[in-house]
């Protein structure tokens, strides 16, 4: 589950980096 949670997290984090980079 914890492997699960951070993969998520990076995307998320991922995903606000490519909108930041759009921006």
């Amino acid at each position: 589950v914890n492997r699960l949670t951070g993969a998520r997290t990076r995307q998320e984090l991922m995903i606000e980096a490519e909108l930041d980079l759009s921006e």
